[in-house]
């Protein structure tokens, strides 16, 4: 009597926040299309609510700590090798339909690399930005994946021009922005709600949160500032941002925020959980990465902000190749955030450009950015072409 056919396995690895949401949308439209289909490996808990069966190891903590810097890869080593060991012992036994492993080059190339050497398929997930800064990487990514699904329009020819398969999946935000709703200007008379998106990374807020609040704190002695919302993402210790907030010594309320920021029906920024009634802030200031191009896409008036160790920074600086920091920025080609990095983010910077964020040129041009945003990065069907993408590898 014939077996029945084995259900199709799907391994995913996601070890930040962004990379957790990503690859559930991917998982729940692979998962529709294969009944019983089996997906384990490591992520969070927006994963672990699409059904992923978390793999255990005794070093792994969840996020991952970050292999990027100067000294924080030789302290990630021990646990991401144990998670490395851990997922290609399961890709051994359970041979799976493919791999889905999202952002993380740095952990996530070397291990493509080894799960190929197994004959297991990989979708590579969200490109390295390789344009923008260490190129040499394109020859281990090209090594490390059947096939790269990029996020960002441009990434796809460059990506091929360098014999890489990639192909161009749509952004994942797009799939659940709002009707565009652009903020009206504040009357100027009137102190407005601040929002600081530090990062998701302790490594990052550690770094952004104290300049942004010594902004903040200088608004607030100009007469500017109603309230601060400060954003804190999970893996972010509450009790270190509370103390950065304490040493700041603002004067008027300051709300750390755990839900996700959103933006409001009526305009800004609000936050999941947040009291009803509240009003959304106008105004964002947000370290960068992938939130300031969601807060573009929002329209809402905002400011780049970046700032690592002096040495660090230092040699960033002369590897990182494009004149902008901030997404929308490089995918305009035009300054529609303003930037501040790292010297440059002073509390009398910031200060400036709170007072050039309020001006109602300034909401026409975040509403204007937002629009041409939403035309180039196209529609929703993100989660659907990176499902098909994996089924196409695991044929």
């Amino acid at each position: 009597m014939s077996q029945p056919p084995r259900p199709s396995a799907l391994l995913v690895c996601a070890g930040d926040p962004s990379g957790d949401q990503l690859a559930a949308r991917a998982v729940e439209a692979w998962r529709a299309g294969h009944p019983g289909g089996v997906v384990e490996g490591f992520g969070g808990p927006a994963l672990a609510a699409a059904g992923l069966r978390t793999l255990s190891t005794p070093v792994l903590s969840w996020p991952f700590p970050s292999p990027t810097g100067l000294l924080e890869p030789l302290r990630a080593v021990p646990a991401l090798l144990a998670c490395a060991h851990t997922f290609l012992s399961r890709a051994r036994r359970i041979r799976p339909h493919a791999a889905l492993l999202v952002d993380l080059p740095d952990f996530h190339l070397p291990l493509g690399r080894l799960l190929r050497a197994l004959h297991v398929p990989v979708v590579q997930a969200v490109a390295p930005q390789t344009w923008a800064w260490r190129p040499g990487r394109n020859a281990t990514l090209r090594d490390s994946c059947d096939v790269l699904a990029v996020i960002l329009p441009f990434e796809e020819s460059y990506f091929r021009s360098l014999g890489i398969d990639a192909r161009y999946v749509g952004h994942p935000r797009v799939e659940r922005l709002a009707p565009l709703r652009p903020t009206a200007p504040p009357d100027p008379r009137h102190p407005i709600r601040l929002a600081l998106l530090p990062g998701s990374r302790p490594e990052r807020v550690r770094h952004v949160l104290p300049a942004l609040l010594s902004g903040a704190r200088e608004v607030e002695r100009r007469g500017g500032l109603d309230s601060v919302a400060v954003s804190r993402a999970p893996a972010v210790d509450r009790r270190a941002v509370e103390g950065a907030v304490r040493v700041a010594g603002i004067g008027v309320p300051v709300d750390i925020e755990d839900g996700q920021a959103l933006p409001a029906p009526s305009g800004g920024l609000a936050f999941a959980g947040a009291p009803a009634g509240r009003c959304p802030a106008a105004q964002v200031w947000v370290a960068a990465g992938t939130a300031s191009l969601e807060i573009a896409l929002a329209g809402i008036p905002a400011c780049v902000a970046y700032r690592t160790g002096a040495f660090g920074f230092a040699v960033a600086s002369r590897l990182v190749r494009g004149r902008w920091a901030g997404l929308a920025n490089r995918l305009l080609e035009r300054e529609v955030q303003p930037e501040l990095l790292q010297d440059d983010l002073s509390p009398a910077r910031l200060a400036g450009v709170f007072e050039r964020l309020r001006r109602p040129d300034a909401f026409r041009a975040a509403a204007g950015a937002a629009t041409e945003l939403r035309a180039l990065l196209g529609g929703p069907g993100f989660s659907r072409k990176l499902a098909a993408l994996i089924d196409e590898v695991g044929r």
